[in-house]
């Protein structure tokens, strides 16, 4: 885990947390972020049933390959506006 990492909670789980506190259910949800998660996050969506993740700006891309070819989440950047 990186070192940065070790006094925080991420906004991923931080979402999971409050969700749960509060009775949401999140399974087939999707998640909106800024960045792709961390890898530890990713396991954390994987294993509460997140099927979609869109990011605006990718973050460490190549370290979510192999866990998202043996999951079925998908995970696509923020579309551009049309104008």
């Amino acid at each position: 885990m990186e070192e940065n990492c070790f006094r925080c909670i991420h906004a991923e789980m931080n979402a999971i947390a409050q969700a749960a506190k509060n009775g949401a259910g999140i399974r087939d949800a999707a998640v909106y972020v800024t960045h792709t998660p961390c890898i530890q996050c990713f396991k954390v969506l994987i294993n509460t049933g997140i099927k979609r993740i869109v990011y605006d700006k990718p973050y460490k891309l190549h370290t979510l390959d192999e866990l998202l070819r043996f999951s079925d989440v998908t995970m696509d950047p923020v579309a551009e506006p049309e104008c």
